[in-house]
């Protein structure tokens, strides 16, 4: 029986496993040396008040003004961290204008809390301490409305596929009254394959989405990419679990979240609606152990075609990093989606089809 976790956004070989997990997943950013202030009554001449030498107001002698002692701007390692090319403004849109994705802004942020279906943002300045702003809404997988008070942390990917209930949070909030999710990270986040964000909550399973993936080498932008965050109701895995049971090719990847997999949805990327007659296929057949089912319509047991009109599918023993593509009535429709299964959650995978 397979009980490998797999990663997220499939980039890795197992052999480098051990190396990305010691990759720093938060890393401070350098400030500019504060200047001499002639309110300074201390009289030691270093521009604040508190009579140590240092230059910033907080007293604790390390001259970088957010009271942690390591003489950087707030991570505590005091390792400061450039971030101008993740963050420095480029071309594009200028803050207040109108956008639908964060690469059409200058500020490499584009203030937007759902991707399907689209709506209008605005470009808004970037974080100025190289910190990742992560933005969107979290969703129901049943009913595709919005969930308040789920709890969302935001962490490595490689980190989620080893151990998804204890990896480190890089961020991380709650959803509002109306399921939407609006963060700060601890600093500039640095992830070698990317970040998921880890959901749950009340009568929710541990969830894990795609977020974004790296801006320039392993370091991210200003903004996440993927904004609909989404949750699983824990009595639809184990219902979906029971109408698998008497499948042979499923039977020893189960339960669902327990044992991991991945669920999935293909959808009209224009209006948000299910798609019929889809098939999700592996990128490699020839090599892939994976097995995929589709729920009926009736949403009480599965079938092996294609998507009815539930949308819904499910994939057992994905391989390691492994990639699938989506037919809609036998047209390759040129999108692709990575897999992600770890023990203790259950992954999501959206497909966003345009018709």
């Amino acid at each position: 029986m397979r009980r490998m976790n797999n990663d997220f956004l499939g980039k890795l070989s197992i052999c480098g496993v051990a190396l990305l997990l010691s990759i720093p997943a938060v890393n401070g950013c350098k400030s500019e040396p504060m200047a001499d202030d002639e309110t300074d009554t201390s009289g030691d001449g270093d521009g604040d008040p508190t009579g140590d030498g240092d230059g910033d107001p907080t007293g604790d002698g390390d001259g970088d003004p957010t009271g942690d002692g390591d003489g950087d701007p707030g991570d505590g390692d005091g390792d400061p961290v450039m971030c101008d090319e993740t963050h420095a403004p480029g071309d594009g849109a200028a803050n207040g204008e109108a956008c639908f994705a964060n690469g059409e802004c200058a500020s490499k942020l584009c203030e937007v809390f759902q991707d399907v279906p689209p709506v209008e943002g605005s470009c808004e300045p970037a974080p100025d301490g190289c910190e990742t702003r992560i933005m969107g809404r979290i969703l129901d997988f049943t009913t595709r409305q919005t969930v308040a008070d789920i709890d969302l942390r935001v962490a490595q990917a490689i980190q989620a596929s080893v151990d998804p209930v204890g990896a480190a949070a890089l961020a991380s909030g709650t959803s509002d009254a109306n399921g939407v999710i609006d963060s700060l990270s601890d600093g500039q986040i640095v992830s070698a394959l990317g970040i998921v964000g880890l959901a749950e909550g009340g009568e929710y399973y541990l969830t894990a989405t795609g977020l974004a993936s790296p801006a320039v080498g392993t370091n991210y932008g200003p903004a996440n990419a993927i904004h609909d965050i989404w949750v699983v109701p824990a009595q639809a895995l184990t219902d979906w679990s029971d109408a698998l049971m008497s499948d042979p090719e499923v039977t020893e990847e189960l339960p669902l979240g327990e044992a991991g997999g991945v669920v999935g949805l293909v959808r009209d990327q224009a209006t948000g609606d299910l798609i019929e007659g889809a098939v999700v296929v592996p990128t490699d057949a020839n090599g892939s152990g994976a097995v995929i089912r589709y729920l009926n319509a009736a949403g009480d047991d599965f079938v092996t075609d294609a998507t009815t009109t539930s949308g819904v599918f499910v994939i057992v023993n994905p391989g390691l990093g492994e990639t699938f593509g989506v037919e809609v009535n036998g047209m390759d429709q040129g999108i692709t989606g990575t897999g992600g299964s770890a023990n203790g959650a259950i992954f999501t995978l959206i497909m966003n089809v345009s018709m």
